[in-house]
């Protein structure tokens, strides 16, 4: 059997980077909500337009 020092040792090293990654995450999502509150350019949807269907045509093509 392990001691529980180990075994909440682990646990303690994890958590933090779980945290962070899901603050990281938050603040991404709240920066792309505010940006797209803001109405884009025509030129600007154009260019997320083209480069969504690159993105697809990458997936089908590696499958």
């Amino acid at each position: 059997e392990k001691p529980k020092e180990v075994k909440s040792g682990f646990h303690s090293e994890r958590r933090p980077s779980a945290i962070v990654s899901t603050a990281e995450i938050k603040a991404k999502l709240n920066r792309e909500k505010n940006s797209m509150t803001q109405k884009p350019s025509k030129l600007f949807l154009l260019k997320q337009n083209r480069s969504a269907t690159l993105m697809l045509k990458n997936l089908k093509h590696w499958r």
